[in-house]
């Protein structure tokens, strides 16, 4: 497998209140494809195999007309079905330019009638879907369905004879590397990156939209995990961050600073801005696979994809906190919650501890 190009497209974003409003967003990012993603092949000498987008990077409905905790828009309005008509453009931009494309959005299934899912998804440049993936962790504020809510319906539809682990965190073979996906806030659950390294994860995509809390710097807390992440799984993380998004009640902009991560931890490009613009990086997944191979710290035995070696040294037996769970699955088994009932619920955990 030869060394590519991958590029993370930090795009500016306009707010929807409805789907027809998305063609906006996607018609400036596939144009952001077309003037900027693949001038990086001449920069960096490598073909540019890989682009992806940041979270709600076509439909950021969050706080159009107030704050998302406040917002009267309805996400169900937003939302779009995978595949479907915005899917198919996005395919047929991944079949001309010969890449795979790496996205987000707010989903819509018929397998779960009035909940909506945050989906990542990639396409392959044969214009196919390889890959879906629902965001499990998110912030108690954010109203839209984890698998874990609905957690034995999902296993039941889409298991397939695989392990929880295995279909909640899917992993794609591919020929640029075994692909897989985490969204924003799942930076912070280090056993979720564990699982998907588990699963064969090469390279780890997260598309994200984070604000900038800490002013000083643009996204330091969270480049920090990602970096760790890195390190501690020896995987490659593209962090496409989402760029400037302006709402009526605030002149407001994400915090900028997407970011290509090495496996071992080093920062290989990143955006000193919180405006649109795109950064790549080189990616070398034979030389990964030679790292993890060799590495003392891990384990003989290898993960049946494509021969990789697994987690680094890992002493199961000795750990119980993950079996002492606080938040109980299949609490929408019947229908969403409302965020009142979800923060009622989330208060009362914090004080049983």
């Amino acid at each position: 497998m030869e060394p590519y190009v991958a590029v993370a497209i930090q795009n500016e974003v306009a707010p929807c209140t409805k789907r027809s409003e998305i063609k906006t967003n996607l018609d400036r990012c596939l144009t952001l494809i077309d003037r900027c993603a693949m001038f990086f092949e001449r920069q960096l000498g490598e073909p540019v195999r890989l682009v992806a987008f940041p979270e709600y990077h076509l439909q950021d409905w969050r706080g159009v007309t107030a704050p998302w905790w406040d917002a009267p828009v309805d996400p169900l309005e937003v939302c779009i079905t995978i595949p479907g008509e915005e899917t198919d453009r996005i395919a047929e931009k991944a079949r001309q330019k010969g890449i795979y494309i790496v996205a987000q959005a707010l989903e819509v299934t018929k397998d779960f009638p009035g909940y909506f899912f945050n989906c990542g998804f990639i396409i392959d440049p044969n214009g196919d879907l390889i890959y879906k993936r629902h965001k499990t962790e998110h912030a108690g504020f954010l109203m839209y369905a984890s698998p874990h809510d609905v957690l034995d319906r999902y296993v039941e539809l889409y298991s397939k004879g695989r392990s929880v682990g295995e279909t909640i965190f899917p992993v794609v073979e591919t020929p640029i590397g075994n692909l897989g996906m985490c969204m924003c806030y799942e930076m912070i659950v280090p056993e979720l990156h564990r699982q998907l390294v588990s699963n064969g994860a090469e390279v780890i995509i997260r598309p994200t939209a984070e604000m900038d809390l800490f002013q000083h710097e643009p996204r330091k807390v969270s480049q920090v995990l990602d970096r760790a992440r890195a390190i501690e799984n020896v995987a490659y993380y593209v962090v496409p961050h989402l760029g400037p998004s302006k709402y009526a009640w605030a002149s407001h902009e994400w915090s900028g600073a997407s970011t290509i991560i090495g496996y071992d931890g080093t920062v290989l490009a990143e955006a000193h801005t919180t405006g649109e613009t795109l950064v790549a990086a080189v990616i070398d997944v034979e030389r990964l696979r030679r790292v993890r191979g060799k590495g003392s710290n891990y384990l003989a035995k290898s993960v049946p994809v494509q021969g990789v070696r697994g987690l680094p040294l890992y002493r199961p037996e000795v750990y119980d906190y993950w079996g002492k769970g606080c938040y109980p699955p299949n609490l929408w088994k019947e229908r969403p919650q409302t965020r009142q009932e979800k923060w009622d619920l989330i208060q009362g955990l914090g004080e049983a501890r």
